[in-house]
């Protein structure tokens, strides 16, 4: 009759026996481990939840200014339309049966701290039909549902492109004031907005760009020029009507006569 350690020692061999002759077992287990860990932590934080609608984003992930990933569909008059794409992508399997029947939505967005002209409307949807795969930064959402972000494209693993400096850098838009509460990170952000306008006003770029002098002597010489031209044209006219009065007078005094 086998003892207890003796027990103990011939399931543990039993055991490894089994591991060492399917080795895909232990990989299976790990793994599926690691996956129900991570859905679970992930489901805790919401890195798995999509957000359709700018009231379904928890008023925390906007007060802490949380980075969310995202693709354009569109760019309709500087409004950006992003479909929410979650950290973490789960399987439909897991998700519940409320979610894989709602329909898909698109979060707006509008450049934080930016009043874009023509040409920046123009600009930002070029780069982002080019570059539909953005992260922004949520900062407040307005009555309207739309929300205020720093809109990025990732360059590389370590750098990303802040379109709303850009845009200012180019001088094709001019800053104003965030919607969002004063904060640290809002603060640290206008900073950024305002240097970036002053580097375009600097360098005489897009809305900030000056004639040359030679542009400004064309200018100038093309206004004399049509001033003198309107002057002419004045002289003659008047010219014309003293003439036309004294015709008509001395005809007047040949008829009496």
């Amino acid at each position: 009759m086998l003892e207890k350690g003796d027990k103990d020692n011939d399931i543990l061999h039993t055991l490894t026996d089994l591991l060492d002759r399917y080795p895909r077992i232990l990989q299976v287990f790990v793994t599926s481990s690691a996956v129900a860990g991570v859905l679970v932590i992930g489901r805790s934080v919401r890195l798995v939840t999509k957000f359709h609608r700018a009231d379904t984003i928890p008023k925390d992930f906007i007060r802490k200014g949380v980075k969310l990933r995202g693709k354009v569909h569109g760019v309709k008059n500087g409004t950006i339309l992003v479909e929410h794409l979650p950290i973490l992508p789960i399987p439909r399997w897991s998700l519940r049966d409320s979610l894989q029947k709602e329909k898909n939505g698109f979060l707006r967005l509008f450049p934080a701290g930016v009043i874009m002209q023509h040409e920046g409307r123009k600009f930002l949807q070029k780069t982002l039909s080019d570059h539909p795969n953005v992260w922004f930064q949520l900062l407040s959402v307005d009555t309207a549902g739309q929300i205020e972000a720093i809109v990025m494209i990732r360059k590389n693993l370590f750098q990303s492109r802040n379109i709303n400096l850009e845009i200012l850098r180019l001088g094709l838009g001019r800053t104003q004031s965030l919607h969002a509460s004063p904060s640290k990170v809002t603060k640290n952000i206008t900073k950024d907005l305002m240097k970036a306008e002053l580097y375009a006003e600097k360098k005489r770029k897009g809305i900030w760009k000056q004639p040359s002098m030679v542009e400004r002597f064309y200018e100038s010489y093309k206004l004399q020029t049509e001033k003198l031209q309107d002057w002419k044209s004045e002289k003659r006219r008047k010219g014309s009507l003293i003439y036309d009065r004294m015709t008509n007078f001395i005809r007047k005094l040949f008829k009496k006569s």
